[in-house]
């Protein structure tokens, strides 16, 4: 809420912004993944799957890039 944003933030339209460069950023990656043809993607099905398995394990074992069940990547937390 506005409120909230001008507390911790201080402006009352920070999370405003935040949120719609998340959705931009978002309808960028959809456009491009939907551009690309999927059976490309099963010449690196394995390795899709390890990395989704390591991310997984990533949010459960106590890394400290993952513990508490978020993924801390930079800016960005998953």
């Amino acid at each position: 809420s506005a409120p909230f944003s001008l507390q911790h933030f201080g402006s009352d339209t920070s999370m405003l912004l935040r949120q719609m460069i998340a959705a931009l950023v978002g309808l960028i990656l959809l456009a491009v993944l939907a551009a690309v043809d999927y059976r490309r993607l099963a010449a690196i099905n394995d390795l899709l799957l390890l990395g989704s398995f390591a991310l997984t394990m990533a949010t459960i074992l106590p890394l400290g890039i993952g513990d508490g069940r978020w993924l801390a990547l930079g800016p960005a937390s998953f």
